[in-house]
């Protein structure tokens, strides 16, 4: 095929993917939560003077998105499709490196243009999380892609030579600085790190030349080292114990059972939520089943895929990229079942899953190309099916496209610039809410309206100080002179708020607007531990 008309494709497969986000955007689907406010709310800060290393409150998410965001804030202005706009640009390139990573293994036209095609219209599970921000997925996927393509082009280097050396100590740098920006990265990281060391083993086994395995090792570490700066300077001033616990998941361990009962739990995870999210079966947030009609179909497509592959996965040009996706994908697994981030049933963890799909499916119907009838068939399935899929999704707003698996902590943010409207008419810009309405109430109103996250959304009284991400949102609330208190869908928290009023002898007056139930016009100031709430911490 032409270099031209190549060229013409992929960048037609680019603005497909733009085209596709775009429309979904312009939709209103995404709502705007509160982990995508923080992001937005740490990029003004940034163009404040504040330098946070971490994302606010949680050690093991780098606050590169933060900066990446700032940047746009700079340019574009502080608004809300400005952080989206950052994670559309940074998965075009992910979709641009991995049709690169496709073509350098099958050196033919078609393999990327169908990997390409399942990117630009993917799964449900991976068009929600490369669209919204969640402090760092979409940087990961794009250095998790671009691990695999300098990886792939240190294997056609020389062993010894300059550039081998230069490509080992570019895998550091990106396997330190994305370890930092998410630890999600380690599960493309430890497969390419691991490889390089087994085929050192073969390529240096004639030389026996320990020099040289030495050199190459130095050149990686030091790399890593210097890709781990932030990380390391982090460490220097908070110490070790709490960005280890942060990065293996205690975060998330909530459950309280023993190891054993864990992993069994995590794996029911994995199979029920994970592989069901991974082939877009259902929402991450919900269980029900998507594109009915065709879903039958799309199984079958995939069985066939897989078959295909297996088909290809023996010859030589293909071993290396099935090994590499088979590595990806067994690392995410392990870590998911023996780590407490398998407590999380959300599907942010599988999108690598997805990706090494992708590329899976792109190479196996794109060397079929020369026969492009079946090829043509299962593509088209696939598509309809993923297509039909965040369609369906789309449409059902509320929830819209949510990163919230809880429905408890799905507020409807449709609402949001009535609510500020009206706390600003009755000057109540200081109170107590719960994390889902705090941080969106501060970004959406330039932080004119701050409310402290110190209430609880869960049913069960459920509340962690854990959600209070910024320290100084809570002196300007113990400063303010009058405060008031906003809840959602919590029938049960709003009469321990209301006799909690009544012992600390308080009136006061009560709006619903949406799902937000506005406690305000307090005649005295109170705070939550003055209201006996039954918090469970």
């Amino acid at each position: 095929m032409n270099k031209k008309i190549i060229i013409t494709i992929w960048i037609t497969i680019l603005l497909l993917t733009a085209g596709f986000k775009i429309i979904l955007l312009l939709g209103d689907v995404f709502p705007f939560n509160s982990d995508e406010a923080v992001v937005g709310l740490m990029a003004k800060h940034i163009l404040d003077g504040e330098r946070p290393i971490f994302f606010y409150g949680q050690a093991y998410m780098g606050s590169l998105d933060a900066w990446l965001t700032a940047g746009g804030f700079a340019v574009l202005g502080e608004k809300v499709w400005v952080i989206r706009l950052v994670q559309v640009l940074l998965y075009l390139a992910t979709v641009t490196l991995t049709m690169y990573f496709v073509w350098l293994y099958s050196n033919s036209a078609w393999p990327p243009v169908i990997t390409g095609l399942f990117m630009a219209f993917p799964v449900v599970n991976m068009m929600l999380y490369t669209t919204v921000s969640l402090g760092g997925y979409g940087e990961s996927l794009l250095f998790g892609t671009l691990l695999l393509v300098v990886y792939t082009l240190y294997l056609k280097k020389e062993t010894g030579s300059f550039a081998s050396l230069g490509l080992l100590t570019i895998i550091g740098l990106i396997s330190g600085f994305g370890f930092w920006v998410n630890g999600i990265t380690l599960v493309y990281s430890l497969p390419v790190i691991g490889l390089i060391f087994w085929h050192l083993r073969d390529k240096d086994a004639k030389q026996k030349s320990f020099k040289n395995i030495l050199t190459k090792f130095t050149g990686l570490i030091l790399g890593l080292l210097i890709g781990l700066i932030p990380w390391i300077l982090y460490v220097s001033s908070n110490g070790l114990a709490v960005i280890i616990s942060e990065n293996i998941g205690k975060v998330v361990d909530v459950s309280g059972e023993s190891y054993l009962f864990s992993l069994l739990l995590h794996l029911r995870n994995l199979v029920l939520f994970g592989v069901t999210a991974i082939f877009g079966i259902r929402p991450p947030w919900g269980l029900e089943i998507l594109a009915k009609p065709i879903l039958p179909l799309a199984v079958v497509a995939w069985i066939l895929i897989f078959y295909l592959a297996r088909k290809h996965s023996n010859k030589d040009q293909a071993q290396e990229l099935f090994r590499l996706i088979s590595l990806v994908i067994l690392v995410l697994v392990l870590g998911f079942i023996f780590t407490p981030f398998g407590n999380d049933p959300s599907g942010r963890y599988f999108i690598p899953v997805v990706h090494m799909l992708a590329i899976l499916a792109g190479y196996t119907l794109g060397k079929l190309a020369y026969k492009p009838l079946l090829p043509g068939v299962l593509c088209v399935v696939i598509l309809a099916f993923n297509i039909w899929g965040v369609v369906e999704c789309a449409r059902k707003n509320p929830p819209g496209m949510t990163t919230q698996f809880d429905p408890i902590a799905r507020v409807d943010h449709r609402y949001d610039e009535e609510l500020i409207d009206f706390l600003l008419t009755y000057d109540e810009k200081a109170g107590f809410s719960n994390y889902w309405v705090s941080y969106p109430l501060a970004f959406l109103s330039n932080e004119e309206i701050i409310f402290v996250p110190e209430l609880p959304y869960h049913q069960d009284f459920r509340h962690t100080t854990r959600d209070n991400r910024y320290p100084a949102y809570s002196e300007t609330v113990l400063t303010s002179e009058k405060v008031a208190y906003i809840t959602t869908n919590h029938p049960q928290l709003n009469e321990r708020i209301r006799n909690g009023f009544y012992i600390n002898k308080i009136t006061w007056k009560e709006k619903l607007i949406g799902d937000y139930m506005v406690f305000y016009s307090l005649s005295g100031k109170v705070l939550p531990d003055d209201l006996d709430l039954g918090l469970i911490e």
